[in-house]
């Protein structure tokens, strides 16, 4: 199947996503289309999966103008899509979301599951994969719920797969089991959209990779026309800051938890057993798949759930019953995931939001009132220290792009002089240049004697900037390794659960 998409172009309230986009899919070939988060790439497949309807432009397949009213009308036409997160019943067992929409019936309106269970059979055999079908998806990995869903796409007869970002919540080893399906696919002629900002997968499977930025297409390039330098430059239009790692001066520990177990409301252990320390003016890594019990250490460590059992100490002293605001007074600052939604106030200024976190400052704080004259100061320092890109302090920081906001973040957490830096996922979301210059500042801030925990889902983040490393796997520490030992084959093995 051929597939041209011309002229697209497709506005919502107050941006351009796509731009008058001219793309096309050949049959048998694995398509990259990167750029940076915002750029239009979802957006773009997302019409081609009849989710959304473009406001101008064609699509052709194979030479006849076709419209593609919704997500039946695609797969009907060969055209399924693997969204970033899967659209998949926990409750419901491998089979049963397969067939699900597209069961086959027998006589007397039964659904006939052993035709359905002999054409999926066929499918898993024809294509190496290794799936239960009575196996019920909340007790899978993701890796093969992503199988499940691919599988789904073939059931329906696809012969063009996009994947939005399908590396993200994968272990090294699941990527490069799904790279060895996309050559399978791409073996059997049919073709793959690869939707992604990693550029060093893309120059490993791509066989074309299209370029967005801001809507608009920067070059559409064969693989051997192709760098990652050129690549990057394409995606944010200059040279990108490179990474500057000086070797550590690790102090003494200065940050601990100790057998720390974590319930939820059923009982179940949300962390289990967990100890670590953080030394001074080290990196110190926690590595693992999305949801194996990272998002609960950060609220335990910032006194949002309060744990079953263990200790954290902070210089010494017992921090584990402090609150939220104690915590941060003896020392801890928070860089969070999401800069937008838990990170800042968005219908706030930008000084606003870069004095939140010190409201019991004297410098800022009169014993009655605001001192607005030192807190527009203090905002305007921090705006040029960290290169915040902003119309001026009494601007809303939602009108501030992902990259100048976490800036914003990353500079009010570490005006405090805090003694330790929980950064979570700091970089998710952010482009290419942004994401160096954050990494760049962790370092920075580890140089002058920080104590930085980095948890991260990007492997190679982690590799390149930790001291130490960590893995964790559902809700347990289950490795710990000094730089010298990184090794990412064996983490992992680690991530998905295999110690040794």
């Amino acid at each position: 199947m051929n597939i041209r998409m011309e002229r697209i172009t497709k506005i919502f309230p107050g941006v351009i996503a796509n731009d008058n986009i001219d793309f096309s899919i050949e049959e048998g070939e694995i398509h990259a289309l990167v750029g940076e988060n915002g750029a239009g790439k979802t957006t773009l497949m997302r019409i081609l999966h009849g989710e959304l309807k473009p406001d101008s432009g064609k699509i052709y397949i194979n030479g006849k103008e076709t419209e593609i009213t919704d997500p039946r009308t695609a797969i009907r036409l060969g055209i399924g899509m693997v969204h970033q997160h899967f659209m998949l019943i926990p409750s419901l067992t491998v089979l049963e979301n397969i067939i699900l929409g597209e069961e086959p019936m027998a006589k007397f309106d039964f659904l006939d599951y052993r035709s359905a269970k002999n054409m999926i059979r066929n499918i898993l055999n024809r294509y190496g994969f290794e799936l239960n079908l009575n196996s019920r998806i909340m007790n899978i990995s993701v890796g093969e719920q992503q199988k499940v869903e691919i599988i789904k796409l073939l059931y329906r007869n696809a012969e063009v797969l996009i994947f939005d970002e399908p590396t993200s919540v994968l272990t090294p080893q699941e990527v490069e089991s799904l790279f060895e399906i996309f050559r399978r696919l791409k073996y059997e002629k049919k073709s793959i959209v690869f939707i992604t900002h990693k550029l060093e997968e893309v120059m490993k499977i791509a066989d074309r990779i299209t370029v967005l930025k801001s809507g608009k297409v920067q070059g559409t390039l064969k693989k051997d026309e192709a760098d990652i330098r050129k690549l990057a430059n394409l995606m944010i239009g200059n040279e990108i800051p490179k990474i500057t790692i000086e070797p550590s001066k690790v102090g003494k520990p200065i940050f601990s938890i100790s057998n720390l177990t974590l319930l939820d409301k059923n009982g179940i252990k949300r962390l289990d057993n967990i100890s670590m320390s953080v030394r001074s003016g080290e990196i110190f890594g926690i590595a693992g798949v999305e949801g194996n019990g990272q998002d609960e250490l950060i609220k335990v460590i910032m006194g949002l759930k309060i744990p079953k059992a263990g200790k954290i100490k902070l210089m010494g002293e017992d921090i584990t019953k402090l609150g939220v605001k104690e915590r941060r007074i003896k020392g801890i600052a928070y860089i969070p995931e999401d800069p937008y939604r838990i990170g800042s106030s968005v219908e706030l200024t930008v000084w606003e939001n870069a004095i939140s976190n010190r409201m019991s400052h004297d410098e800022l704080v009169g014993k009655f009132f605001l001192d607005f004259e030192n807190i527009y100061s203090f905002s305007r320092k921090l705006v040029d220290q960290f290169e915040i890109k902003t119309p001026s302090i009494f601007s809303k920081v939602g009108e501030l792009s992902g990259g100048n906001l976490q800036k914003l973040i990353v500079g009010r957490e570490v005006s405090t002089e805090p003694k330790i830096i929980l950064a979570a996922h700091p970089t998710k979301g952010l482009d290419i240049k942004a994401t160096n210059y954050v990494r760049n500042l962790l370092l920075k801030l580890k140089n002058s004697g920080k104590a930085i925990i980095l948890i991260s889902t990007n492997l190679d983040e982690l590799l390149e900037i930790s001291d130490r490393l960590a893995v964790m796997y559902k809700g347990k520490m289950v490795g710990e390794l000094e730089r010298g030992e990184f090794d990412k084959e064996r983490i992992g093995l680690m991530m998905a659960g295999k110690v040794g």
